[in-house]
């Protein structure tokens, strides 16, 4: 990127000090900035960054945005009233000078596989930015919109949400021409309340398309019955078995290694192939194919782009270790996720094992949903349940009162035990599944050195 410090100033409304120079970039990082940044100064529960902009500024930083101006300075800087409404409005500013096409992806499960995907697509097509990981909130899609460049054809940027109205924020900021929402369950309810609350929240995607730009969504969900598509929008809409523009047509196989299935592409049927296992990363695939039509993409290219994609870690990871298949999918947790989940491991023919932790931020419907995890987990034939976390005793007792053999359940708290009964198994496929504040990753690394 390429601008000015005084056009920066007037695009956040703030007030320059100093040389109007250029700038190159933009971080919030002081650990890893660039000569030629912009550092914007961001206050967090623990850090500010306030206390760096001396430093930065002689690291070779073009300037710093700051709320409260240090007493001297070394540099250029842009004086705000709130450092991050600044970043924001900074990134919708650039976002507007750009040409490539964004696709905006939301959706309570599936937001990272779906960009991914989409990415993958793209990509086949011309010079394609992506959000990095899961940097999906309102410092994250800021960030990530600062990559695209003039050769960028296409953007896809992937959006979260924990408390009403910051999809309206990210959505205004990013101005989507496609705006993809994957689905709606209940993740996320202490902040959104409910599933109506966490359908209110995500339909806002739509809000930011300009008129003749893109909604796509799976209309077949009951949790998306009465979703509000603005007037002027174009709708594509994909499914599993519905009535719909992008749908499944036959499952031709599909393993822990990934599908290869018939789809209908609004009309054409191709047969695609994706790397990454179960059917809900079917329905994710889908999603992505329909993105990439309403941009004009061909058959073609979903079929060529979507093999391509690359996964970040902790996600329906697949590994393998002596007689152990493990399914890492311990980055994060949702009713849905869990649920995909333990389907996904009951296509697996060796003795199946569930590792299970919290699924946080369920606000007063976390007891309900873990007794139904529980439930869940008792149909999926294991030979082994294991609970850990605040919620542990509830999915056990509900799994043994769904029908779950008492003997074959346990609740373990401390991750050094849980990897000692696992290394007793000659072979067995495990899934490991929490939210992220468990570290369960820091099992699957034991499982891995020890099996």
């Amino acid at each position: 990127m390429k601008l000015s410090l005084s056009a920066i100033a007037a695009a956040v409304k703030g007030r320059l000090i100093g040389a109007d120079t250029q700038v190159t970039g933009v971080s919030t990082d002081s650990r890893t900035i660039a000569p030629g940044q912009l550092f914007v100064a961001l206050k967090g529960d623990n850090f500010d960054g306030h206390d760096y902009v001396e430093q930065v500024l002689g690291l070779g930083a073009a300037a710093a945005m700051v709320s409260q101006p240090p007493l001297s300075a070394r540099g250029s800087l842009i004086v705000v009233d709130d450092t991050l409404a600044a970043l924001g409005r900074l990134a919708a500013h650039y976002r507007q000078q750009q040409t490539a096409r964004v696709v905006g992806i939301t959706g309570t499960n599936g937001k990272t596989t779906v960009k991914e995907l989409t990415a993958a697509i793209l990509a086949t097509a011309g010079p394609t930015h992506k959000t990095s990981g899961n940097l999906n909130n309102l410092i994250g899609a800021p960030l990530t919109l600062f990559g695209i460049e003039a050769a960028t054809r296409y953007a896809v940027i992937e959006m979260g949400t924990n408390q009403p109205g910051e999809i309206a924020s990210l959505t205004a900021m990013v101005r989507p021409d496609v705006a993809v929402l994957t689905n709606v369950g209940p993740g996320h309810l202490e902040g959104l309340g409910s599933l109506a609350g966490v359908l209110q929240e995500k339909q806002t995607i739509f809000d930011g398309v300009p008129a003749g730009g893109w909604a796509v969504y799976n209309p077949t969900a009951a949790s998306v019955q009465g979703i509000k598509i603005p007037a002027g929008l174009k709708t594509l809409t994909f499914s599993l078995d519905g009535a719909t523009d992008v749908r499944l047509r036959r499952m031709i196989s599909e393993d822990l290694s990934g599908s290869r299935f018939e789809a209908d592409l609004a009309g054409s049927l191709t047969e695609l192939d994706i790397t990454v296992p179960g059917r809900h990363n079917v329905l994710n695939a889908l999603a992505a194919a329909a993105a990439g039509l309403s941009l004009g993409l061909k058959p073609e290219n979903i079929a060529s782009g979507l093999p391509q994609a690359v996964f970040p870690g902790k996600r329906t990871e697949i590994l393998s270790r002596g007689g152990l298949t493990i399914i890492n999918d311990c980055y994060n947790a949702a009713p849905a996720s869990m649920q995909a989940a333990l389907e996904l491991l009951r296509t697996s023919p060796k003795p199946r094992v569930a590792v299970l932790g919290d699924m946080r931020e369920l606000g007063e419907q976390a007891a309900s949903l873990h007794a139904e995890l529980g439930q869940r987990a008792a149909e999926a034939g294991l030979s082994r349940l294991i609970a850990t976390g605040e919620w542990a005793e509830v999915v056990a007792q509900a799994a043994v009162k769904a029908g779950l053999p008492a003997e074959r359940v346990a609740v373990i708290q401390e991750l050094d035990q849980i990897a000692t009964e696992l290394k007793g198994l000659s072979e067995a496929c495990i899934l490991i599944k929490a939210s992220r504040a468990l570290k369960l990753e820091l099992l699957v690394n034991q499982i891995m050195a020890e099996a």
